[in-house]
């Protein structure tokens, strides 16, 4: 497939499996990545798709709704694949083509090292279901890239302070602030306090504030803890730049794979599945087939 760069070939690629499979068209469908990493990113945009997407439940319920109901926290799990998709990608957009090359590579190995779109996948998930989530910036010298960023995802639980009354400091528990407001430390029970190791005495981690991925919304003003909410869906491009220093001069961008819906919500077959207003027939023939 002859497209320019960034115009959706690996969505459509992944949309034509995804349409073929549903509609009995081929019983074994390959395809083909530029290396393995590529190939396991396709694969599982592919299974997000079949385990979050409510309107290929609407269109195929007898293949997808099997898929979706295996798992009691199907609704978390879909608002989770909706925001986080397959994860950030990091798209460089400077005049040197083999260093945007060897950046983006760079920027996938380390994000499929550490995990990234199922960390940050289940920090939504927790956001969801305790109205927050926390993660720690952390070296990790067991990685296997050149750059050892990890993050270690802590249960809201365990952002707690046991010795909060004998605080001289403006804090909430868990939290310590300045005087203008902002976070400057975070306290981080070692054990969780279900844990049989946990104790009202438990020895707690201090953490800058620089080094702590919070994210919650705020509902009212002075809100500085997340509040379980029904209904709340943002973008999470707040938590990923942090990890990916966007230049003065916008010569870097990061995207991330979303389910594409139309602005009216009612679009045919073909732009549920792909979004792109490919010209496949409303009636789920396959159009190279003779009639």
């Amino acid at each position: 497939m002859a497209m320019p760069r960034g115009s959706g070939k690996t969505t459509i690629c992944e949309c034509a499996c995804i349409w073929a499979a549903l509609n009995g068209h081929r019983e074994f469908v390959c395809l083909i990545g530029s290396d393995e990493g590529h190939a396991m990113d396709m694969l599982d945009s592919i299974k997000m798709e079949l385990d979050g997407n409510e309107l290929l439940l609407a269109d195929y319920p007898e293949v997808v709704f099997p898929i979706q109901a295996l798992d009691g926290i199907a609704i978390v799990l879909t608002l989770a694949h909706d925001v986080v998709g397959t994860g950030p990608r990091l798209q460089m957009l400077t005049g040197d083509s083999e260093a945007n090359r060897r950046i983006e590579q760079s920027f996938m190995q380390w994000a499929r090292s550490v995990h990234l779109a199922e960390k940050l996948r289940t920090m939504r998930m927790a956001r969801a279901t305790d109205g927050e989530s926390f993660a720690i910036l952390t070296n990790n010298p067991r990685l296997n890239t050149e750059i050892q960023l990890d993050l270690r995802l802590v249960e809201a639980d365990q952002v707690t302070t046991p010795d909060l009354d004998r605080l001289l400091t403006i804090a909430v528990d868990g939290i310590v602030f300045d005087s203008a407001g902002n976070p400057i430390e975070y306290h981080i029970l070692r054990n969780h306090p279900g844990d049989g190791f946990y104790s009202a005495r438990s020895d707690y981690e201090r953490i800058p504030a620089d080094a702590v991925l919070h994210w919650f919304r705020a509902d009212r003003p002075g809100q500085t803890r997340g509040i379980r909410s029904k209904h709340e869906r943002e973008s999470f491009r707040g938590i990923t730049s942090r990890l990916v220093e966007i230049p003065s001069d916008h010569s870097a961008r990061t995207f991330v794979s979303l389910p594409r819906v139309s602005p009216d919500g009612r679009a045919s077959s073909r732009r549920r599945l792909c979004g792109i207003g490919m010209d496949w027939p409303e009636n789920g023939t396959d159009p190279d087939k003779k009639h």
